[in-house]
């Protein structure tokens, strides 16, 4: 399993492998990121994490929006780093802490 690294104090970096992961241009995408990592000892409401990073747009549209940043399978694109790192379900998403990864900051929980 790739092993992903991310800084989150000072400026955003994340590595795969020591090597830089490309697709995460968008300051949406890295918060999401940040915040499942941060708060990786919990599920969290798919609504609720949609309207956390698009509260301009509609439930329906924010949804999809999420569901387009974190892909549940392997395709096109440089998103694929999601997984194994990041687990969607109908009502949940949540960073996978059993997959290989480091942080730079504590988790939340303690």
């Amino acid at each position: 399993m790739a092993h992903l690294a991310l800084a989150l104090l000072g400026p955003f970096q994340a590595t795969l492998d020591g090597l830089r992961v490309q697709g995460l241009s968008s300051p949406r995408l890295r918060a999401l990121l940040a915040y499942l990592a941060v708060e990786r000892a919990h599920e969290h409401p798919r609504e609720l994490v949609a309207s956390l990073l698009w509260p301009e747009r509609p439930d329906r549209e924010a949804l999809t929006l999420l569901r387009s940043a974190c892909p549940t399978s392997t395709g096109p694109g440089d998103r694929g780093f999601a997984l194994p790192f990041v687990l969607m379900t109908r009502s949940s998403v949540q960073f996978n802490v059993a997959s290989d990864h480091g942080l730079n900051v504590p988790s939340s929980s303690g």
